[in-house]
């Protein structure tokens, strides 16, 4: 008796399958590329990075993106070489940070955060985003 409810079973599991394999002959409709819309900016952190930032600025204008649509911000968290200026040469934004207490990356992005929410509050006078509880 084992064997015979195995072999139905199995047939009915065939033909769940059979059937799952008839959805994949219909046509899907592909969507249509769509013009980018949304702006967004970029935030690298760096500290003394003054030989490797500009290939990296480089790859970031490569992005299949339109260029008008997206900033690129380098925070110089506590720099002492010439980061800031080949930022600057690269056509980036430079951001120079100097805290010798809240040091890293971590600090760096906060602190950068800080700074574009700032802004926007200031830029765009959005009502909710000004409420403080």
């Amino acid at each position: 008796m084992d064997f015979y409810a195995f072999q139905v079973y199995i047939i009915l599991l065939t033909y769940y399958y059979n059937i799952i394999s008839l959805f994949g002959l219909s046509k899907v409709e592909e969507e249509e590329d769509r013009e980018p819309k949304t702006r967004f900016a970029i935030a690298v952190a760096a500290h003394n990075e003054e030989r490797v930032i500009g290939q990296i600025i480089d790859n970031l204008k490569l992005l299949d993106y339109p260029k008008e649509l997206y900033d690129v911000y380098v925070i110089c968290d506590n720099c002492n070489d010439n980061t800031a200026n080949v930022v600057r040469e690269k056509g980036a934004y430079a951001l120079e940070r100097f805290d010798q207490v809240n040091k890293g990356k971590g600090y760096a992005i906060k602190w950068f955060l800080e700074k574009l929410f700032q802004w926007i509050n200031n830029t765009m006078q959005l009502p909710f985003l000004m409420q403080t509880t």
